[in-house]
């Protein structure tokens, strides 16, 4: 659905999309969309505030911003803000959307569930990026991290290698998303 929904505003393979959401199963689903279209997301820390946040957004380049509603009060006032396109509706955290932006979560109910036509993704390889991920900025502003659909892929299965994991083993991590 997330990738029927990106489609619909026009989304190919090589854009970059921002996401900026709280911890929760829809930016887990929303990336894993947008990379069946092989766009690459570029993940907002939601701990960004004021120039930091602006700057992460201007470094992206990306073409939309999806923004979870529980985010929306940390983009008031922000530089590089008004790329909110797609609104992602928390029902802890309902909001009004802002002014031109769009609901992704109103297009996900009527979105289709059929996978997309994997020619979307001509041409992609597992080198190519699948996220922007970004520093803390604790010794300046944030720098933007690439990390591809290989890296990604082997960070379970060489970490579990190299430790010794089983497939019985729980690994917690107190890290945000």
């Amino acid at each position: 659905r997330v990738a029927a929904a990106s489609l619909e505003l026009g989304l190919r393979r090589g854009d970059v999309v921002s996401l900026m959401m709280e911890n929760r199963p829809e930016f887990i689903s929303t990336w894993a969309g947008l990379a069946k279209l092989g766009v690459t997301t570029a993940l907002i820390n939601t701990q960004l505030r004021g120039d930091a946040l602006a700057h992460v957004l201007d470094t992206a380049r990306a073409r939309h911003l999806i923004v979870g509603s529980e985010c929306l009060e940390k983009l008031a006032g922000v530089s590089g803000a008004d790329r909110v396109v797609a609104v992602d509706v928390d029902p802890d955290h309902p909001s009004e959307l802002p002014r031109g932006a769009w609901s992704l979560s109103g297009a996900l109910e009527r979105g289709s569930e059929r996978n997309p036509d994997p020619g979307l993704r001509a041409g992609l390889v597992a080198g190519d990026d699948l996220f922007h991920i970004f520093t803390s900025g604790t010794t300046g502003l944030p720098k933007a991290a690439r990390l591809s659909h290989m890296r990604f892929l082997g960070v379970g299965d060489g970490m579990s290698a190299v430790a010794g994991y089983g497939r019985d083993e729980v690994i917690a991590c107190v890290l945000p998303l």
